[in-house]
């Protein structure tokens, strides 16, 4: 027994690579995180992209994504069409956006109150509120869905590069890279919807749709604490009161004040300035534009909203 014991004491410990003790999600996950993020990505396509089409509210889906690599999706393009290289993700994943220009030129009618119908042929080159609209489009669905990446919050980077009828010239993936297509579609009421295509490269792709590590990771962003400069906090107004002077006055005086009486107040040499009855900074009264107005000289160490 003694023998035994010795003899498996000394044995070495089994090391294993990392590919078998690191294990990415599972499909069910991978699959659960896509929904998600398609979702989120539809909500935010939703509010942003009924202020270009008349405040219309639009049927928006994002389809199955689809493999194919950089070949095959230039052909499905075609040598003309309207293309835009967007900006998409926190860390600045590039996505192909295209649509041919029929599709185009509906989209602008139904911009400018029309019926949004596709004509019979597309016009030899583009007008310029077609130019105007497919770059403010192209820059809508880049925050759309870089806000669906990044938890919900806005990307500052995310938008459109440049734009090309010659989807090569734009580089967003090589001839021979392997890569994902994902249908983009909206419309409204019952007629046909209007159809445009997104496409990247799957490294792209792999770094829009977050991981489950990475997914839950954003939620627990999300409910970390609010960024008062960002949207929407930063436009809520709040009351804020300078406070010059504060003294004590007996029940009997107060009850005796009348139009007319003077009261002396002093006025220290800071004053505080409140957000409901916490002092978040301290400031010398003075002028400015001949209106009485508060010089700051040192703000709260907890900050406003601590």
């Amino acid at each position: 027994m003694n023998m035994q014991h010795s003899f498996v004491a000394e044995r070495a410990l089994a090391q294993h690579c990392p590919e078998l003790t690191e294990r990415g999600p599972r499909p069910e996950e991978q699959a659960e995180n896509l929904a998600i993020w398609r979702r989120d990505a539809i909500r935010n396509l939703s509010g942003e992209l009924a202020p270009l089409f008349m405040g219309e509210k639009l049927n928006i889906t994002l389809g199955e994504p689809e493999q194919l690599n950089g070949e095959a999706i230039f052909e499905k393009i075609g040598d003309i069409a309207v293309n835009c290289l967007m900006r998409c993700g926190p860390g600045r994943e590039k996505i192909l956006l295209s649509l041919d220009p029929i599709t185009m030129l509906a989209l602008t009618d139904r911009s400018f109150g029309g019926d949004g119908d596709l004509p019979a042929e597309a016009a030899d080159e583009l007008p310029r509120s077609a130019i105007i609209l497919v770059e403010r489009l192209a820059s809508v669905i880049a925050q759309a869905l870089a806000r669906a990446t990044n938890g919900g919050e806005p990307v500052a980077n995310a938008g459109i590069i440049m734009r090309s009828e010659n989807a090569t010239r734009l580089k967003a993936f090589e001839i021979d890279s392997e890569c994902v297509t994902l249908p983009l579609e909206f419309g409204s009421g019952e007629k046909e919807p209007w159809k445009l295509m997104l496409a990247m490269s799957q490294d792209q792709w792999a770094a829009l749709v977050p991981s489950q590590s990475a997914g839950q990771n954003a939620r627990a962003a999300s409910r970390g604490p609010a960024d008062p400069s960002a949207r929407p906090f930063a436009e809520i107004p709040l009351s804020l009161e300078a406070v010059l002077s504060e003294f004590e006055m007996s029940l009997d005086r107060l009850e005796t004040l009348a139009p007319g009486d003077e009261i002396p107040i002093t006025t220290p040499r800071e004053v505080p300035l409140r957000l409901d009855a916490r002092a978040i900074a301290h400031g010398a009264i003075g002028t400015l534009d001949e209106r009485i107005a508060i010089r700051l000289t040192r703000l709260s160490q907890e900050g406003p909203f601590a």
